[in-house]
């Protein structure tokens, strides 16, 4: 049939088709008439009025078999091209697994060709993983009623890449019998990566040690993992839902910064801090804590997500290091570089403020002997005692360091006069010749204390060194004294204060 979007050379060969019919239908019907009239034996004439019957019949019969026929043949060459046309992949298979037919997106998707497909079966494409389960449907579906079941597999292009594919089989039926499967499938390889890689994400999330918390614009929450529990000791269910403030109490340097959050959140879409929370038990801990502003494509806040962890241990781990590396470890007092460094600090202080600053250096007299009568561990504690009264009788601002063994330096900052540097030393020389009870017994010890005041020209290796050099002249008069280096006793100053000659015992 003709419709009134057909050119007119179309028209003209579809009406000369129904002519063409009528014609020969015509012929055949009066060709047949006559052959009846000879086997009945009836008289043959060749009047026009003896034919108007079988014409009119025949022509009308014949037309309307051609018009049947042409709209058959046009409603399968619709069903065909729209089979071919669907973004669908359609394939027909007989019992055996070869294929029957397949669709133009089926060709697109598997890269065979025609003649490839007519030597091809359906088991030579299903992934090796999935031959067994196809089998199992395909009998199943022969074996019932026909009926569709919905199925997934996985196929193998022409070149091996892995398709996977959801969809519906049905059966063909001739004479109640099964005889073909009809298969439209769905390509959801894109849809199956993308549920394995949120799979994949969700697995980390969960085994990851940082804690994460997703938050919406109004900060209420909408996912936490594992480690969020473990960490905070909320639930899932006593999280969802809640304002995240409400889960980390006390967070008092966000709140009084949230303007610098926001600009930060809005600049970089990120934003870190450490802040001293709660759990829900109470107990408070350190949070290292990252914020991401997540937006949608018109660049609106579409959710916060919160990455922390619990590094309190780390950093009490991290404060003691750093204590160790500025600390003697015995007498927790400073070490030999950090009292340089106080030092240095401050005589570039006394040289802009004119301000007056003292060294004291100090040696125990007759330590050795203590070691060896009562023991290393009787000195050791000795040692942790001399330390308490050295800092009980210094300022907090002046520092106090074991240079090692039993040599100990003292940093006098923001001094009056010279007098006061003697005054100091000489309450810590009373101090130290106190007896020291150690428990089973008392020991007595005294020391000999070196004197260096910074004057103009000073630097800090030579301030230490004449104390030290003040500290042996001390030793020499007798010891248990203290002694500050006169113009006449100065001598060669060593390059190297850890490179003493042998001092006195």
């Amino acid at each position: 049939m003709y419709n009134l979007f057909m050119g007119k050379e179309e028209v003209r060969r579809y009406l000369l088709r129904y002519l063409n019919a009528f014609i020969l239908g015509a012929l055949l019907l009066s060709a047949f008439s006559m052959y009846q009239k000879k086997l009945l034996g009836l008289p043959l004439t060749f009047a026009p009025s003896a034919f108007v019957i079988p014409v009119f019949f025949g022509g009308f019969s014949g037309l309307f078999v051609s018009i049947f026929y042409i709209r058959l043949r046009a409603s399968r060459e619709q069903m065909r091209d729209f089979l071919n046309n669907a973004d669908d992949i359609i394939q027909i298979v007989d019992q055996e697994g070869n294929f029957l037919f397949v669709n133009k997106a089926w060709h697109k998707k598997f890269g065979y060709t025609s003649l490839e497909v007519k030597s091809l079966n359906v088991f030579d494409i299903i992934h090796p993983t999935q031959v067994e389960k196809c089998q199992i449907v395909i009998q199943k579906l022969f074996e019932g009623d026909g009926h569709s079941l919905e199925t997934d597999t996985i196929y193998l292009s022409k070149d091996g890449e892995t398709i996977y594919l959801e969809g519906k089989l049905n059966c063909r039926f001739d004479k109640g019998r099964a005889i073909s499967t009809r298969g439209i499938f769905r390509d959801i390889t894109e849809r199956h990566e993308a549920r394995e890689f949120q799979k994949l994400v969700g697995n980390i999330f969960e085994k990851t040690r940082e804690g994460l918390v997703i938050t919406d614009p109004k900060q209420a929450i909408t996912f936490i993992n594992a480690a969020f529990t473990k960490i905070t000791g909320y639930t899932k269910e006593e999280a969802i839902g809640k304002n995240i403030h409400k889960l980390f109490p006390n967070n008092k340097g966000v709140k009084k910064n949230m303007k610098e959050v926001k600009t930060s959140l809005e600049e970089n879409d990120y934003w870190q801090y450490k802040i001293w929370t709660r759990r829900k038990n109470g107990e408070e801990y350190l949070n290292n804590m990252t914020i991401l502003r997540i937006s949608n494509s018109n660049e609106d806040v579409s959710a916060y997500a919160c990455l922390f962890s619990d590094i309190t241990e780390k950093e009490e781990k991290d404060n003691r290091l750093r204590y160790l590396a500025t600390h003697d470890i015995l007498t927790d007092l400073h070490n030999r570089d950090i009292f340089y460094q106080h030092t240095n600090r401050s005589l570039v202080e006394a040289k802009e403020k004119k301000n007056l600053v003292a060294v004291l250096f100090l040696d125990l007299d007759g330590f050795k002997d203590i070691n060896d009568q009562y023991g290393h561990h009787a000195g050791d504690a000795l040692l942790k005692l001399i330390a308490q009264r050295l800092r009980h009788h210094t300022r907090e601002e002046d520092s106090v360091a074991r240079l090692g063994g039993d040599e100990f330096a003292i940093l006098l900052s923001k001094v009056s006069s010279e007098n006061e540097v003697k005054a100091v030393a000489q309450n810590i020389l009373n101090a130290i010749a106190a007896p020291f009870n150690l428990g089973d017994f008392t020991i007595q010890i005294t020391t000999s204390i070196g004197i260096s005041i910074y004057s103009e020209n000073s630097e800090i290796g030579m301030l230490i060194a004449e104390a030290d050099q003040a500290m042996y002249k001390a030793k020499r008069e007798g010891k248990n004294r203290i002694s500050i280096l006169q113009e006449e006793d100065t001598r060669p100053i060593p390059m190297d204060v850890g490179r003493r000659p042998p001092r006195h015992p």
